[in-house]
């Protein structure tokens, strides 16, 4: 309807300020392992992560339990 073709974007009904290119994009390559950066990154977010809940236990719980009532509430809804 306001599409020409599977890779065409009509610009009228596009979203405002999407841009529009008649290049075609590189397809993904293979899935590499992480570098020692990302990695470093990944272990201070962690060790972040395990400060936070041991200086805020009761904080964690409550976020816990939140979120089992929340998927049991969902599982019932679902039998």
């Amino acid at each position: 309807m306001g599409c020409t073709s599977s890779m065409e974007v009509d610009p009228v009904l596009a979203a405002p300020g999407t841009m529009i290119s008649k290049k075609a994009l590189p397809l993904p390559q293979a899935t590499q392992a992480p570098d020692f950066g990302t990695h470093k990154l990944y272990v201070k977010t962690l060790n972040q992560y395990l400060q936070d809940v041991e200086s805020h236990p009761r904080e964690f719980e409550t976020v816990v339990a939140v979120r089992r009532a929340a998927i049991n509430h969902f599982s019932k809804t679902l039998m």
